[in-house]
């Protein structure tokens, strides 16, 4: 799929997750806001696990996190919604997904996209470009395995 293609889903795709929400404007709407996106979000052949916020200078636990991947927390340095996902790939596979959101307020100034990678075949979100990134003022997805950009735009092709 050409870069600029896959771009684009991934852009769509994130903003699945807002789809019919209103962008907030203060930190209390975010958070909110953000709690409800799993309770609204649909997505074919994925299961919503979750949405938090997660406040700027917070050392995130990852307790369902893979022991192979070696990181049990996070810090993340700016305020973000955490929306997680699994989706399934086959019949019998799957691959998590984790989107984080900015503050509207930083999307507003910046609208940038990035969708971080783990080596292939990797097996784990790479906590550290997700962190990174949303630092920077990205909105940010990241998989366990198989291209983002694959999964998030199956459907749209």
């Amino acid at each position: 799929m050409p870069r600029k293609m896959r771009n684009s889903c991934l852009i769509s795709a994130l903003f699945f997750a807002t789809h019919g929400v209103t962008l907030p404007h203060s930190v209390t709407d975010f958070e909110q806001k953000c709690a409800s996106i799993s309770k609204q979000l649909e997505i074919k052949d994925a299961q919503v696990k979750f949405s938090e916020f997660i406040s700027a200078n917070t050392n995130l636990s990852l307790p369902d996190n893979d022991p192979s991947c070696m990181q049990t927390s996070q810090f993340v340095t700016t305020d973000i919604c955490r929306v997680a996902l699994s989706v399934s790939t086959s019949s019998r596979s799957n691959t998590e997904v984790e989107v984080w959101l900015p503050d509207p307020k930083v999307w507003e100034t910046k609208r940038r996209f990035a969708g971080t990678g783990n080596g292939g075949l990797g097996g784990c979100v790479w906590y550290p470009d997700m962190a990174y990134a949303a630092g920077m003022g990205f909105a940010v997805a990241g998989s366990d395995g198989v291209s983002t950009a694959l999964i998030l735009c199956a459907q749209l092709i």
